[in-house]
């Protein structure tokens, strides 16, 4: 298992997350197998953090946003 800095230099270094829409963040990396590996050494980690962990796949699609509005001067 990863301690906490070796966690953080992994992700600063390797992964980057988007934001997709909804409650979705894709974990995206240019090195092959990598977040696979992390996921499994790293298992209690992930599942805390994330709901649902699913491999990618082209057909998957969003289908809404959510969106914070700030208004002022609205009583």
């Amino acid at each position: 298992m990863c301690s906490p800095s070796r966690r953080a230099f992994f992700w600063e270094s390797l992964v980057r997350l988007r934001y997709l829409g909804e409650k979705y963040v894709p974990l995206c990396c240019e090195y092959g197998g990598i977040i696979e590996k992390a996921i499994i050494e790293n298992k209690y980690w992930f599942d805390n953090l994330f709901g649902s962990i699913v491999p990618w796949n082209d057909s998957f699609v969003v289908t809404g946003k959510f969106v914070w509005v700030s208004c002022s001067g609205i009583p």
